[in-house]
């Protein structure tokens, strides 16, 4: 019976790699968290030593940071200071990186003690090649790789993420209530790796290699903007209120999803008792 559902979901549209033209992008790896992430009081410090250095500092959020529909930002930051930044208009930053300079520096063998992977990349600047900076400043949706469930949110603050998350540029309303709806989350409890018993507290993997072919269902334009709609609507009032009764909006969301995946009546209830 779950499999009949499973090969309804797929055949209901276009793998989400298609249909985000190949746009899932990974998280930042620094390299070395413990120097480049930062919490408000050494920002304000730093800012206050060097106006400049508020040019590399943006807000950042972790894989745990994530929920469903909404970000519980920490209020940490990172210093972005990514390949060719020319520290040296950031005296109080490279003073503050230098701190760790032993263990910034690429390792020049591997079997170093000390020092982060060998690679093309300064001691200054963080680990990893971000061509992509654009789709951080940009609406985008956000999600965890590992979670019990399927945490997406629409980002409008151009938080920077850490490498337990993915992005998806454009901050699609249709696509982020697909992702957080009930039939999505069945399906990606039928398909995701995961650690221990998908149904009971399992860990599922979320990784960009595997979300690509989840399938996204066609709809008319009208269908799309209402569901927008209604994912716009729960994303202000978790915004307002992190507690706010959210469920009769999420139930428009997943009996609309429901019927754009073509599910019966029946389908539908084995759905919903899977989930229980």
């Amino acid at each position: 019976e779950w499999q009949r559902i499973r090969a309804k979901i797929e055949a209901a549209g276009q793998p989400l790699g298609e249909y985000v033209n190949g746009g899932i992008k990974y998280g930042i790896k620094t390299g070395l968290n413990d120097a480049f992430v930062i919490d408000g009081a050494t920002r304000d410090r730093l800012i206050a030593a060097d106006p400049n250095s508020a040019e590399l500092i943006r807000p950042w959020l972790r894989g745990k940071d994530v929920r469903r529909w909404r970000a519980e930002w920490a209020g940490l930051y990172v210093i972005f200071s990514r390949r060719g930044t020319p520290i040296e208009r950031y005296p109080a930053i490279e003073a503050h990186l230098s701190q760790f300079r032993t263990d910034l520096e690429p390792k020049r063998t591997r079997g170093a003690k000390r020092g982060r992977a060998p690679g093309a990349y300064r001691w200054f600047e963080i680990q990893a090649n971000i061509a992509y900076l654009g789709a951080f400043e940009e609406p985008k949706i956000i999600y965890p790789i590992i979670g019990r469930e399927m945490r997406a949110l629409s980002d409008r603050q151009g938080h920077l993420t850490n490498d337990k998350c993915f992005l998806i540029p454009g901050g699609d309303g249709y696509l982020l209530a697909l992702l957080n709806s009930r039939l999505l989350d069945f399906y990606f409890r039928l398909v995701m790796p995961c650690l221990d018993d998908p149904f009971d507290g399992g860990d599922l993997e979320f990784r960009g290699v595997f979300m690509e072919h989840t399938p996204i269902a066609s709809a008319a334009e009208p269908a799309k903007q209402g569901l927008a709609a209604l994912a716009e609507q729960i994303r202000t009032a978790k915004q307002a209120a992190p507690a706010a009764n959210v469920s009769a909006l999420q139930r428009r969301i997943d009996q609309a999803v429901y019927s754009l995946y073509g599910l019966t009546p029946q389908d539908v209830t084995t759905v919903e008792s899977a989930l229980r």
